[in-house]
């Protein structure tokens, strides 16, 4: 130790974590996000024929460990404007 005062500076870094969005068991998008970050959520998927229910597991904030946040849809239904009798007939493939 020298015969003199010692000024020792230290300095902090916010720690990152991984944020994953899942939609259909499928990453759709991930991204690093430092602790106590405010988490916006991501614009909602799209997919012919289904509604985006919405992200399920997704903290206000980053907390101090990865967070997997999973996205689910529902299947849109239809009604017939007037009472009218479909018929389908399926055909076998080849292939």
């Amino acid at each position: 130790m020298p015969a003199h005062d010692v000024t020792v500076t230290g300095k902090f870094i916010v720690n990152k974590y991984k944020l994953t969005y899942v939609v259909d068991g499928t990453e759709y998008k991930s991204m690093e996000v430092e602790y106590g970050a405010s988490i916006t959520p991501e614009t909602a998927p799209v997919k012919e024929g289904y509604t985006f229910s919405g992200w399920s597991g997704i903290p206000e904030t980053m907390p101090a460990h990865d967070v997997t946040v999973t996205g689910s849809f529902t299947i849109n239904k239809y009604k017939l404007a007037d009472e009218r009798r479909v018929y389908i007939l399926w055909l076998e493939s080849d292939s």
